[in-house]
């Protein structure tokens, strides 16, 4: 197979010279191929070279319209891609060398070299560029790809100048890249001091790990989130550091928009909640007291509707309260009274005002306390909330004449508060789900008192609060087991509030 021919620009205005050139070259035919093109001034090769793709380029260096190493330059200017053989008249090493210098490949004296000499120059002058012209293409396509991205770039050395940007920064501030090379990060970013304690490049100089912060711009009116990676020299020292800047605006302001929705759902239901309350606590009290007979006796239907409206009262007054609770909790005006107990008297008053309603289903409601104290530091009431919360929720699900233990158990530095029953129990896929707010799993389970499905998610919160957690563990027909993990309170800090000292 031939292999592909090669481009040559002939620049010599010596036409015996470009005679012999030519002939030489002829000498390699069919092995090798030349599309040879000639030129007789500087001029004219540049006119070649702006419309035509050459490999090689054979160059006196003395023209009618240049002479010496400016001719080299000129070409070299032209097209640095093209290989550059000089072909000199004086046997010049040191004229040779700088041609080399200036962008040649290599150097021939006129008359002194063979047709094989010629044609290793050229062979090596092409050969010795492809590498560059590799580089040459990569640093090009990473150019391209690096004003390619959106987010705004810069690279910066230790004092925080910028040594390259790229597009995206340079066009968002107006101006071109070279404008803002060797400028202060800070300065383009108008932060008001490099040295403030949130600056990434600065804590990314320190830990020499990446490191990121939110910053308002406002010369750009954007919100942007500010990462910065090192860069390590050959010997593993910090060198700078890449800063990628990203535009979060819409972001930001979803957030914002998100949050005061929230807030004003909070003040929503918080005031509808209170309004309420009021009348609910009226009827509440006319029933009670219908119910005890303050007005007389009560034939046994009507006491039946009575009755039945008691239990409609006591169930909107929860979901009241649970509706109240979250939005304490998510305008973070939960507030706690926090004292040190035990929380095993905790455990045993919740079972005591649930065994009623376990008996009603003749369900077996056990608890299994350690001998030692428990002692926590926490709000009773909302830990006693979330205990009755979760063993009515056990008792709900548990079929009846079934079982339900309760269990404390000391872990170290921990107190865990099982609640195990045996009912039908939760499917995998629904385990991760339980949590959230306004899921009921007990909807796809079967019938039964529907609540807000706010309970669990109330419970999660409080326990989080307290500085615990709630894990669960269930499978399909063989029960359920959820387990409040909270600290301890050390003996020996216990002991010594208790005597006062």
């Amino acid at each position: 197979m031939a292999s592909k021919a090669i481009n040559l620009l002939l620049v010599d205005d010596d036409v015996v010279d470009r005679r012999l050139i030519t002939k030489a070259l002829s000498r390699f035919s069919p092995s090798v191929q030349f599309n040879i093109q000639t030129a007789e001034t500087v001029s004219e090769a540049i006119e070649h070279l702006n419309t035509s793709k050459y490999d090689v380029v054979l160059l006196d260096l003395n023209l009618p319209d240049s002479g010496g190493i400016d001719t080299v330059q000129k070409v070299y200017n032209t097209d640095s891609n093209v290989a550059i053989v000089v072909l000199t008249g004086l046997p010049d090493e040191k004229m040779g060398l700088q041609t080399i210098e200036k962008g040649a490949g290599d150097y021939l004296v006129k008359g002194k070299f063979s047709d094989d000499a010629l044609m290793r120059a050229i062979r090596y002058a092409i050969e010795r560029k492809r590498p560059e012209q590799r580089l040459k293409r990569a640093a090009q396509e990473w150019r391209t790809t690096f004003d390619s991205i959106t987010d705004f770039i810069s690279i910066l050395d230790r004092k925080g100048n910028i040594l390259r940007v790229n597009r995206s920064l340079s066009d968002a501030l107006g101006v071109e890249p070279q404008q803002l090379i060797g400028k202060r990060c800070y300065e383009v970013y108008q932060c008001p001091n490099q040295h403030t304690s949130c600056c990434p490049h600065a804590k990314t100089l320190r830990t020499k790990k990446p490191s990121s912060a939110v910053f308002f711009q406002e010369h750009m009116g954007i919100y942007i989130e500010v990462t910065t990676s090192p860069v390590f020299d050959e010997n593993g020292e910090i060198r700078g550091s890449v800063h990628i800047a990203k535009d979060i605006t819409d972001r930001k302001r979803a957030e914002q928009e998100r949050k005061e929705q929230e807030r004003l759902k909070s003040e929503f239901v918080a005031s509808v909640s209170h309004e309420i309350r009021t009348p609910l606590s009226i009827f509440k009290n006319i029933v009670s007291n219908a119910l005890a007979g303050v007005k007389g006796h009560l034939n046994p239907k009507l006491r039946e509707s009575l009755e039945m409206a008691n239990g409609t009262i006591d169930r909107l007054a929860r979901i009241i309260n649970e509706f109240l609770d979250i939005s304490k909790i998510e305008a973070g005006k939960m507030r706690f009274r926090l004292a040190k107990f035990d929380i095993r008297s905790a455990i045993s008053e919740t079972v005591r005002v649930l065994s009623l309603l376990a008996n009603e289903k003749d369900i077996e409601l056990k608890t299994f306390l350690p001998d030692r104290e428990l002692v926590v530091n926490a709000d009773r009431d909302r830990i006693e909330q979330t205990l009755i919360n979760l063993i009515s929720n056990a008792i709900k699900f548990a079929p009846d004449g079934g079982h339900i233990f309760v269990r404390a158990k000391w872990l170290d530095a921990t107190v865990a508060v099982e609640i195990e029953d045996d009912g039908r129990g939760i499917e995998a896929g629904d385990i991760d789900k339980i949590f959230d707010r306004f899921v009921q799993i007990e909807k796809q389970i079967g019938p039964g008192e529907q609540g807000t499905g706010l309970g669990l998610s109330i419970a999660k919160e409080l326990v989080e609060m307290h500085g615990g957690r709630i894990e669960v563990e269930s499978e399909l027909g063989r029960g359920t087991t959820f387990t409040v993990l909270l600290p301890l309170v050390p003996q020996e800090s216990y002991l010594a509030a208790f005597l006062g000292r």
